[in-house]
Order: structure tokens, then C-alpha cells, then sequence
């Protein structure tokens, strides 16, 4: 997955595109073996009419813990961050590839909490998303079963023999032409039948 920007509205706590577009962020579906880098920021409103609608928080002295899971369970999170030079944006990794995300069923619908604690109180928000199992992970492979010659006896059960046949007629499936189909040096051959 790539870069997952999560800019939080700390006035009305939620997730908001970015610090020009107020409009309501929706999350992407994550897969049970991503580990998505995240960018966090916290806005605060400066401006109801026009761009930049909000400014940047310096995230110095703040927690920061973003989690998936429902209520009471997380079931992956994220509480280890890198601070940029301006220290207004935090940058850290949240892994998903875990034996609670793994035993969740495909297309389960959890919430993603972003909780921001600046010393005396907590900032919130959380969006509702889903997580999707892989194909390859969660698949198991099958043994391809190896084909195994038929005896006379079986294959005098399983074909019937038949003499004085020169072929058989099909019809192409794509263009309807009809073919005839026969034996020729050891290979089928088909041909139109004009």
C-alpha cells in the first residue's frame, strides 16, 4: 500500500482530505498483510471560505496511537512515530499482519481510531473500513494430482472403441463454423466444413 495521509480535524474530529480540501476523508480497504506508512497531521481551522482552510498543529509533547479493531479490541496499532523538522507531522508504519487482523473473515468491517493525547485530553476520530484477506496468504495450495496412466481394463470400461469413424463435427463457439475433426499422423485436425 502506499503513503496513507491521515489529517485530523481536531475542532470536529474527523478525518479531513487535507489542510486545502475540508471535504471528509474515506479510508481505503486494507489487506490483513499490509503495513501501510502513515503521514499524520493535526489541523486546526483557521478559515470557513477558502484555502488553507486550516494550519498546522506542532506535535511536540503530543501521543499519538492509531489502531484498528472494534470497541474494546484493537487488533493492530501503531504508537511509534518520526516527527518532521517542523515537527508538525508524524511518520511511522502501522502493521496490519497480525493474528487478529489474519482471523478476521474477508470484508469484515472494523474501525480505524486515530487518538491524539496532547498532555491534558485526547483528540479523536474514527472511521468505519474494511480489511480483505489475500488470495495468496490466506489460500492453501493444491497438490497438482498426477495423472495416472489407465490400465487396458480401465480404459476398456472408460472408452468405448469405434471403428470405420473418420471424425467427428464441432461448431466453433466463437463464429458458429461447423468443423469436422479427425485423426491425422497421430494429432486432431480440424477443419471448416465449407
Amino acid at each position: 500500500m502506499a503513503l496513507l495521509s491521515l489529517n485530523l480535524d481536531t475542532q470536529l474530529g474527523k478525518l479531513v482530505f487535507s489542510e486545502t480540501q475540508p471535504t471528509p476523508f474515506t479510508l481505503p480497504e486494507f489487506f490483513q498483510e499490509d503495513s501501510p506508512t502513515i503521514e499524520f497531521k493535526a489541523l486546526k481551522r483557521v478559515r470557513l471560505n477558502s484555502a488553507p482552510f486550516y494550519e498546522r498543529t506542532a506535535l511536540t509533547g503530543y501521543d499519538l496511537l492509531i489502531s484498528i479493531g472494534i470497541a474494546g479490541t484493537i487488533y493492530a496499532s501503531a504508537a511509534s512515530w518520526t516527527a518532521s523538522d517542523s515537527n508538525t507531522i508524524l511518520t511511522g508504519r502501522l502493521d496490519l499482519n497480525t493474528a487478529s487482523i489474519s482471523a478476521l473473515a474477508d470484508n469484515t468491517e472494523v474501525t480505524l481510531e486515530v487518538r491524539l493525547f496532547d498532555g491534558i485530553g485526547y483528540y479523536r476520530a474514527q472511521q468505519s473500513c474494511r480489511v480483505r484477506k489475500s488470495v495468496a496468504t490466506t489460500g492453501t495450495l493444491q497438490a497438482v494430482v498426477n495423472d495416472i496412466a489407465l490400465g487396458k481394463r480401465e480404459a476398456s470400461r472408460t472408452y468405448v472403441p469405434v471403428s470405420g469413424c473418420t471424425g467427428f463435427t464441432m461448431i466453433d463457439e466463437v463464429d458458429g463454423t461447423l468443423m469436422i475433426v479427425r485423426l491425422k499422423g497421430g494429432s486432431l485436425l480440424a477443419e471448416p466444413i465449407s
